[in-house]
């Protein structure tokens, strides 16, 4: 079993290198660690020691990506971007449908944002990765991603939220609409 992890984007962020990602993580990660799980505390050090974003051929768009954070047992969380259309528009679908009852204020904004969804950037992870620093790590890097695409981060079952410079902002708790 997989959660999904999204950056849904306005603008395209095909330029992104995996350099620009592994500043967006670290400026992030310390704050999101004590958002998301604090029961593991403050990793970002031995992340930023360990984190490895596999590297794309030069001058290529990014398209798929492999972020490596486990010393051992090393299963990479993988990343795609949609940026077809149809893609696109599959995935806004299926969001829009869990917010067909939604009747909170925050939603307009998030409907507002999938109506002119350009591009969609996927994380998944295993069960074991949400356990660990992989969802806070993956949380981060959607981030990261939404904010240079003027775009939103969605978690399956946990909701929309905004980029903010440190960690994200809650906009919209899912499990309460489905």
């Amino acid at each position: 079993m997989s959660l999904w992890v999204r950056a849904v984007c306005q603008k395209s962020i095909g330029y992104v290198t995996p350099e620009q990602l592994t500043q967006g993580i670290a400026a992030r990660l310390p704050g999101l660690c004590q958002l998301l799980s604090p029961e593991i505390g403050d990793q970002s050090e031995w992340i930023a020691r360990h984190l490895r974003i596999s590297p794309l051929p030069e001058g290529a768009e990014f398209r798929q990506l492999r972020i490596h954070y486990r010393q051992q047992r090393d299963i990479p969380i993988r990343v795609e971007r949609w940026a077809d259309p149809d893609m696109v528009q599959e995935e806004v679908d299926e969001l829009l449908e869990f917010l067909v009852d939604a009747d909170d204020l925050a939603v307009g904004p998030v409907r507002e944002l999938l109506y002119g969804a350009t591009e969609v950037v996927v994380f998944e992870l295993r069960m074991s990765q949400v356990e660990d620093l992989g969802w806070p790590l993956a949380v981060a890097a959607a981030a990261c991603l939404a904010e240079l695409g003027d775009g939103l981060v969605q978690a399956d079952g946990r909701g929309w939220m905004e980029p903010t410079a440190t960690e994200v902002r809650r906009l919209l708790d899912e499990e309460a609409h489905v």
